[in-house]
């Protein structure tokens, strides 16, 4: 793989452009992760090829099912996702987006209530009514969020 980083004086925006033998997997997966950066996720609508740019402020969380991950987003509809959990993780990073189990991401931004349940872990509501359970090695990343460490 080459990579070069070319910075020219008067250039306004990034240009990235990605070239690779047809129907490249690694071209696939580097143009998506690079699509995350601009604040939307990849998403597939459930058994199909056709792609949909979901920008974060519609999805309400991303979970694992049957090996694949989900992402449920706030008008009721759930996409697919070509990219696994810890993939998405990473992406997410430095968002508004928070880990908060080993299957489940949540847009912190779509939280309505947080209550305490039992074993130290803690039940988030979503906007939509939906609850989600944060485990309790999740448990103080909220609490940082929350500024409550």
């Amino acid at each position: 793989m080459l990579i070069q980083h070319i910075q020219q004086e008067g250039q306004r925006d990034i240009k990235v452009v990605v070239t690779s033998a047809p129907s490249d997997p690694r071209a696939t997966r580097i143009v998506d992760k690079l699509k995350t950066l601009d604040g939307k996720l990849i998403a597939y609508e459930p058994g199909t090829i056709t792609r949909r740019m979901l920008p974060y402020s519609e999805v309400l969380f991303i979970d694992i099912r049957a090996h694949q991950c989900w992402i449920h987003c706030t008008h009721g509809i759930e996409f697919e996702s070509s990219q696994r959990l810890y993939e998405l993780a990473e992406s997410l990073a430095h968002t508004e987006f928070i880990r908060i189990s080993k299957q489940v991401i949540v847009n912190f931004d779509k939280v309505v209530r947080i209550r305490p349940e039992f074993n130290h872990r803690l039940m988030l509501e979503l906007e939509d009514g939906t609850q989600v359970l944060v485990t309790r090695s999740y448990v103080s990343e909220i609490k940082r969020r929350l500024s409550m460490l």
